[in-house]
C-alpha cells in the first residue's frame, strides 16, 4: 500500500509524533509511506510541507484567527489532491486538520478520490471551535453563545454556531473513517455531528525498545541528577506554565509537599523556581526535548511522574512514562483512565482534587514496595496494550479492509 499522513507539524505535538511514527512504522512494513504538513521544521525526505512558505502560512494563520473564520481562507488544500503524493496514494490519513493549513471545506472532493481516514486527536473536528470542551456539552446540539472563546484554538467573536453547522454540511458531503485513540473519545464521537460515520478505537503506541526501564542510577549519573534524592517529574509544552496540562494544579501540589529530598524536573520549559515553591524542593527546569533516547532517560531517572492534566485524550507522555517504569499520578480525566489502573500501575486523582493529588503522591513516594510494583505493572500495560508495533498493525488492518471495500465498489 501507499499511505500519505497529513498533519500540522512533523514532530512536535502528541499528534504530529504519533503521525510520523505511523508513518515510520508502516515504512518499515513495506509500505509506501510518507508525510504531508502544514509547516515541516524537519528534513525527512518523506515529508513535504503543503504551502510553499512557512511565513504565508503563519500570516495567513493570523489573519483568518483574527475575523475567527479558522482555516477557510486557505486556498491550496482544494489543490492538494492533484500533488504528487496524495496522486500516489491508496489512502490518506487525516490527523489534526487545525492549526493553520487546512481548509476543510476540501474535504468532501478529496474523499471522492480515495480512501480517507481521518484520526481525532482532540475534539475539534465535534465542535464549533474549541479542541476541547471541558465540561460543556454544546458540541451536541451545535454551539452557539460559547461560555469560553478563548480556549484553543481562539476565537474573537462568537461565530461557533455557523462553524459547527459549517462541519456538519462538510461531514455529510465526505466518505470518512474515523479513528478515535481512546473510548473516551469515541464515545463522544459517537454523540456528535460525526456519529454516522465508521468509527474504530486504535489507541496511541509508543516505541517501547526506547522508553524502556534502565537503571536508576545510571540515567541520574548520565543526565546529572542527584542520586539520593526522589525525582517528580512533568512534562508538557511550556513546562509548568502549561494550564491544560494542569500546571496550576501542580505548583498548588508542590507547594503542600512537606518533605525533604525532593527534586522536581519541569521538562519543557526554562522556567525559574517560583518562590513560592518550598526550598526544600530542588527546582530543575530542561528546555524541550526532542531527542526520544534522551527522554527516555529522564523518565528512567525519575520516581514519579505527575501528569494532572486538565483535557487529554491518550497522552504519549503517559504512556512513555509507563513504559519506562515510572509510576503516573494524574487526574481521572479524558482517556487516562483508560492508560492507568489506580493504585495498580499508577494513581488516579480524583478530577481537579489537589488534596487525592498530594494523596496519591505521598502514597507513592512512602511504599516503596507498590511504587516498584507499579513499576513492573506499568511497563507490563505498555508490553500488551500500547507498543507502537500493535497501533501499527491495526491501521494496516483497517487500511486493508477498506481498500477491499472500494475494490467491491468499483467492481460493481
Amino acid at each position: 500500500m501507499k499511505i500519505v499522513q497529513i498533519n500540522t507539524l512533523d514532530h512536535a505535538g502528541g499528534a504530529a509524533k504519533v503521525a510520523y511514527r505511523l508513518k515510520e512504522g508502516l515504512k518499515r512494513k513495506g509500505h509506501g509511506s510518507s508525510m504531508m504538513v502544514g509547516r515541516n521544521y524537519g528534513n525527512d525526505q518523506d515529508t513535504k510541507q503543503i504551502a510553499s512558505s512557512k511565513y504565508i502560512q503563519t500570516a495567513f494563520s493570523i489573519f483568518s484567527s483574527l475575523i475567527s473564520l479558522p482555516d477557510l481562507i486557505y486556498v491550496n488544500t482544494f489543490r492538494i489532491k492533484y500533488k504528487k503524493q496524495i496522486l500516489n496514494a491508496d489512502i490518506v490519513n487525516l490527523h489534526n486538520l487545525h492549526g493553520g493549513y487546512f481548509n476543510l471545506l476540501a474535504l468532501p472532493q478529496l474523499s471522492k478520490t480515495r480512501p480517507v481516514v481521518y484520526t481525532l486527536h482532540d475534539m475539534w473536528a465535534l465542535t464549533g471551535h474549541c479542541a476541547h470542551s471541558f465540561s460543556c456539552d454544546k458540541w451536541q446540539t451545535g454551539c452557539g453563545k460559547c461560555p469560553d472563546l478563548k480556549i484553543y484554538p481562539r476565537l474573537w467573536y462568537d461565530n461557533t454556531h455557523w462553524l459547527w453547522n459549517l462541519k456538519r454540511k462538510t461531514y455529510n458531503k465526505s466518505d470518512l473513517t474515523i479513528i478515535a485513540p481512546s473510548k473516551w473519545l469515541k464515545e463522544k464521537v459517537e454523540k456528535s455531528i460525526l456519529k454516522d460515520k465508521d468509527i474504530h478505537l486504535i489507541y496511541n503506541g509508543i516505541d517501547h525498545q526506547i522508553f524502556r526501564p534502565m537503571n536508576k542510577r545510571d540515567a541520574r549519573k548520565k543526565l546529572n541528577l542527584p542520586h539520593d534524592k526522589t525525582i517528580l517529574m512533568f512534562s508538557a509544552h511550556y513546562g509548568i506554565k502549561n494550564y491544560w496540562k494542569g500546571g496550576d494544579y501542580l505548583l498548588r501540589a508542590l507547594k503542600e509537599i512537606k518533605r525533604e529530598n525532593i527534586v522536581f524536573l519541569n521538562i519543557g520549559s526554562s522556567e525559574k523556581n517560583p518562590r513560592d515553591i518550598p526550598e526544600s524542593i530542588e527546582w530543575i527546569s530542561v528546555p524541550y526535548i526532542q531527542d526520544e533516547q534522551r527522554m527516555a532517560e529522564y523518565y528512567a531517572a525519575s520516581d514519579l511522574f505527575l501528569y494532572p492534566s486538565l483535557a487529554d485524550n491518550c497522552p504519549l507522555v503517559v504512556l512513555e512514562s509507563m513504559a519506562a517504569g515510572t509510576p503516573v499520578i494524574a487526574f481521572r480525566t479524558g482517556g487516562i483512565p483508560e492508560l492507568i489502573t489506580n493504585m495498580k500501575n499508577g494513581y488516579i486523582a480524583e478530577y481537579k482534587s489537589v488534596s487525592d493529588f498530594l494523596t496519591g503522591i505521598n502514597l507513592f513516594i512512602d511504599n516503596e514496595e507498590l511504587r516498584n510494583r507499579a513499576s513492573i505493572n506499568a511497563r507490563e500495560t505498555i508490553e500488551k496494550h500500547f507498543t507502537l508495533e500493535k497501533m501499527v498493525d491495526l491501521y494496516q488492518e483497517l487500511y486493508n479492509s477498506l481498500l477491499i471495500k472500494k475494490s467491491i465498489y468499483d467492481k460493481k
